[in-house]
């Protein structure tokens, strides 16, 4: 690990800067989704060697005289980054955003800001994350043993995919889950539950993110008071999934 100050200072910064600054708060989750992020980026680093760049960018920043968000990204922009890496921390900033199972808007704001000071474009699917896949999961959980959803049932799985992605208007989101129920009632059910479990470990593959979706649709199931047989089985299945 370098002795001084490296690019990846200046990454681990950005991220604790995006979880602490612009949420409003660093939890255990988002520390543990930004060691993570670095590890992925850094396979031959130690954990050590990784938790000592968190550690040390904790440190600079809440130091006497902390270095200014500008000044990283500005550096971050000519560093000897390509294109296609500069997208992908654009894409890890949204993972460690995730982790603690939501995204504020003013977090979504500060990646596209980043995205344009980097001059990158900022692919839509970044942004979207499995909003689709996560409203089949958390519709079919809150259904229950009802072969239709109530309204309340509706409302509290949009009302959780308004915490992945608050960008969304709500016309757009009662869209998505009556696509949902379409896709529920007249497709390949366990087909469809099983491509979106697939597509949710793609998507989100840091453990806070995984463990805010088991917890969210615990909490979508518990909804009607218990757990019915297909539900338990599906939530293991699931859990499997994204262990």
């Amino acid at each position: 690990m370098p002795a001084r100050w490296s690019t990846m200072h200046d990454v681990a910064y950005l991220f604790l800067f995006l979880a602490a600054d612009v949420d409003g708060q660093l939890d255990e989750a988002e520390v543990e989704a930004i060691a993570e992020v670095l590890r992925r980026r850094l396979p031959r680093w130690s954990e050590e060697e990784v938790n000592a760049v968190v550690r040390a960018a904790e440190a600079a920043r809440k130091g006497a005289a902390p270095r200014s968000v500008r000044e990283i990204v500005v550096g971050l922009r000519h560093a000897p980054l390509s294109d296609a890496q500069r997208t992908a921390l654009l894409d890890d900033l949204l993972q460690v955003a995730r982790a603690d199972g939501r995204v504020l808007r003013a977090e979504e704001r500060f990646v596209e800001a980043v995205a344009r000071a980097w001059g990158v474009a900022l692919p839509a699917e970044i942004m979207g994350g499995p909003v689709h896949d996560l409203a089949l999961v958390f519709l079919f959980m809150a259904m229950g043993r009802a072969e239709a959803p109530t309204d309340a049932a509706q409302e509290a799985v949009a009302e959780h995919l308004a915490h992945w992605q608050p960008g969304l208007a709500p016309e757009t989101l009662n869209m998505i889950v009556r696509n949902a129920i379409e896709a529920l009632g007249y497709g390949d059910r366990d087909r469809q539950l099983g491509d979106a479990v697939a597509a949710i470990r793609a998507a989100l593959p840091l453990a806070p993110q995984r463990r805010a979706v088991l917890a969210a649709v615990l909490e979508i199931a518990g909804g009607d008071g218990a757990l019915s047989a297909d539900e338990l089985a599906f939530f293991r299945r699931l859990a499997d999934a994204l262990a």
